[in-house]
């Protein structure tokens, strides 16, 4: 699956405006239109691939951003797509 920088940016920009401290992928789905299952797949991945960069993390059934996902969401450090 090829990388979706706007999806991945849709993900972080919805854990910060959610107004708990974290959420069920299923309820990001359902927020990012991730009804189908190509698109709650492509979501699945892409919080996979976010939390391999250190923006969120995974606590069992809830997704959570980190200190650098809040970082990068507040735009005090450019969304880098290259590979650390």
């Amino acid at each position: 699956m090829k990388r979706n920088d706007q999806l991945a940016a849709q993900i972080l920009k919805h854990l910060s405006d959610s107004d708990r401290g974290s959420e069920g992928l299923s309820v990001i789905c359902q927020a990012l239109g991730g009804t189908d299952s190509d698109m709650h797949t492509a979501i699945t991945h892409h919080v996979a691939i976010l939390q391999d960069r250190g923006l969120v993390s995974n606590l069992g059934n809830f997704i959570r951003l980190t200190w650098q996902g809040h970082t990068v969401v507040e735009g005090e450090s450019h969304f880098d797509t290259s590979a650390k």
